[in-house]
């Protein structure tokens, strides 16, 4: 469930005031288009990258593979930090994404 003071961002037209807004109201575009594509959705490189796209808002590295290596990290208030998930490397990642794609067909 929704609360109201996210309705606007995701359903509404309102301005957003950042980028975490950005990428919420970009999550929900994204996930209406799988929602509504159905069974015909096909599921292609081309396609995850436009799915990235929109939900990323077109801004950044919106649909095209990360050019940095990045994991996600855990950061504590008391300064420390743990990996929390370690990604694939950028170069690896357009490979391993076409293997993903072929294990899903």
């Amino acid at each position: 469930m929704i609360t109201l003071a996210l309705k606007p961002v995701v359903f509404g037209t309102m301005p957003l005031h950042d980028s975490n807004e950005r990428e919420v109201r970009g999550y929900a575009q994204a996930l209406k288009q799988i929602a509504e594509s159905g069974d015909t959705l096909q599921i292609s490189e081309k396609q995850i990258l436009k799915f990235h796209s929109i939900s990323r808002a077109n801004g950044g590295d919106a649909g095209q593979y990360k050019t940095n290596d990045s994991d996600i990290i855990e950061k504590h208030a008391a300064g420390s930090e743990r990996v929390r998930f370690k990604t694939v490397t950028a170069a690896d990642t357009p490979t391993f994404m076409r293997k993903l794609i072929e294990a899903w067909r």
